[in-house]
């Protein structure tokens, strides 16, 4: 009778712990409410004003790692600046209300209100969208699917991703840490002509709280990085943030910034970059191959 009993609580205590763990894999919440926590979580500053340090790195050992100073401006939730000046390079990426413009060298190299991001420069993109619903629109556009979420695993830790099943990485998605609700991965495929498949991601790393007053609190990544398959290609490194900073209204001007290269703005986009005939992917090697190139 005893020997019977303790089988039949062994048994009751295997279906118990395996109903507790059904239950804790399978919870997962949904899409639009993990993006809601995280843009809830990052904080509410009006806008932020960045110098960082840009490190664009050779695709072999030859070559030495070029490194840019930046400065990078945000009018939170709509606008974005970028300015990098050297002796050898001039440009100014600039986002406003849906509108781009991007001036290399005082030429128009982006004019486009349809498709305002290359992959090289999406990764503002969940930094400068802090509402729940343009963010999710906007990552809606870009082919995430924000129906889809599930818990995934990656160096150790525990992420919610929104756009795929884990561990499905063929569609874009993006990962928020399930402990801090903050951005940390973002996955894009591309591919190459006569080529594989190639996997584009941002990492968001090293967080830093920023306050003001006792008041405003905002994180900010301190590092964030751009790999292709596995390698690393970008980095840029946060050295000084200025919370709520007061902006001259014609920073984030697209005609008044336009009008300052009056040569260049007579509707002639030859020399706009043609994004709808290549892939994102292709574009991103495009781009740090020029930028390498000006350095060499």
């Amino acid at each position: 009778m005893e020997h019977r009993r303790l089988i039949k609580s062994l048994l009751l205590l295997i279906i118990l712990l395996c109903g507790m763990r059904t239950t804790a894999d399978s919870y997962v919440l949904k899409a639009p409410h993990i993006i809601d926590l995280m843009v809830r979580n990052m904080g509410n500053a009006k806008s932020i004003d960045i110098i960082q340090t840009l490190l664009l790195y050779p695709d072999n050992h030859t070559q030495n790692t070029t490194e840019l100073t930046e400065t990078a401006k945000y009018d939170f939730p709509l606008a974005f600046r970028s300015d990098i000046s050297s002796a050898k390079i001039q440009k100014i990426h600039l986002v406003s209300h849906g509108e781009v413009c991007t001036m290399l060298d005082g030429r128009i190299v982006v004019n486009n209100s349809q498709r305002p991001n290359s992959g090289f420069d999406i990764y503002k993109d969940i930094l400068l969208l802090r509402s729940r619903t343009l963010l999710q629109q906007h990552l809606d556009s870009l082919g995430v699917d924000t129906a889809i979420s599930s818990i995934g695993r990656f160096q150790n830790r525990i992420f919610y991703v929104v756009g795929a099943q884990y561990p499905n990485v063929e569609p874009m998605q993006l990962w928020v840490d399930r402990e801090t609700l903050r951005p940390a991965r973002w996955i894009i495929q591309g591919k190459h002509e006569a080529r594989s498949e190639s996997t584009y991601e941002i990492r968001y790393l090293e967080w830093r709280r920023f306050e003001q007053n006792s008041k405003i609190g905002f994180w900010y990544p301190m590092r964030i990085r751009f790999f292709l398959n596995d390698r690393l290609m970008r980095e840029i490194v946060v050295k000084s943030l200025k919370i709520n900073p007061a902006f001259a209204k014609t920073v984030f001007d697209i005609a008044h910034l336009k009008s300052l290269y009056p040569h260049n703005n007579s509707g002639d986009n030859s020399g706009r970059m043609n994004l709808d005939k290549t892939s994102e992917i292709d574009e991103i090697q495009k781009t740090i191959h020029d930028f390498q190139r000006l350095y060499q």
